[in-house]
């Protein structure tokens, strides 16, 4: 069977990219054609359809075309597996990132529509059981305990940024709502959805929250002890079996 060529043209449209694109790889050295003419016309190899593959492959990857150019330079098998394990993991981590973003959409276009439904007016409700990330104590403290909070919350979630709580509620007491003192929070909270290990840094202190609390988004009332950590280390903590009030 002779071997079939196409022109830059024909070529990128087999391909389904603009004619540029291919120009552009020429240019930097990443993808040749396989037959150049003293009069400029380009020619590609049927064959040379799967090496282009690869590389918009591992473009959607996320590789730079750099990156790309030395791959492929240096590829085997090894190599190959090798990077495709990585791309494997990296594919993961940006599933769970989307799967996180999807479930506090959901849960954003839930509580919103609870808000517009919900009377104005103190309800008592009971609510299932759920796990609580509390703050240290805030008698007492100051302003930046919230900003304390947070960097201690990042470094609980693997110390990135973009892991941010889906809210934070702040608990006062009872003694404070009945006294009229509704900005004298004394936790900061945000639920956790699992258990996570601590990590070497975290230094477990038992304290106990409030036997009774209100919350800004919901009342709370812990029936067993929760464990707080001091601002920017890891945290853990035991389940909590929440009522509201």
């Amino acid at each position: 069977m002779q071997e079939k060529y196409f022109t830059t043209g024909t070529f990128a449209k087999i391909c389904h990219v603009e004619k540029h694109v291919l120009l552009h790889y020429e240019k930097i050295g990443l993808f040749r054609p396989a037959i150049q003419m003293e009069n400029g016309y380009r020619y590609y190899s049927i064959h040379q359809y799967d090496t282009f593959i690869v590389i918009r492959t591992l473009k959607n990857l996320g590789m730079s075309l750099n990156d790309i150019k030395i791959y492929l330079e240096k590829r085997n098998p090894e190599l190959f597996l090798k990077l495709m394990d990585e791309k494997y993991e990296d594919a993961q981590q940006e599933i769970r990132r989307l799967e996180s973003m999807k479930e506090m959409i959901r849960r954003l276009k839930e509580e919103t529509n609870q808000a517009l439904l919900s009377p104005r007016e103190i309800q008592l409700v009971e609510m299932p059981g759920e796990s609580l990330l509390l703050s240290e104590d805030l008698e007492g403290k100051t302003s930046d305990s919230f900003a304390a909070f947070m960097e201690a919350y990042i470094c609980f979630s693997g110390g990135d940024p973009s892991n941010i709580p889906e809210f934070v509620g702040n608990m006062i007491t009872v003694e404070n709502i009945r006294s009229g003192n509704y900005l004298s929070y004394s936790y900061f909270f945000t639920p956790v959805k699992k258990k996570r290990e601590k990590t070497a840094s975290a230094k477990r202190e038992p304290t106990s929250a409030p036997t009774t609390a209100a919350c800004t988004r919901t009342s709370a009332r812990p029936t067993r002890p929760c464990w707080t950590m001091p601002a920017a280390t890891a945290w853990s903590w035991e389940p909590m079996h929440m009522k509201t009030t």
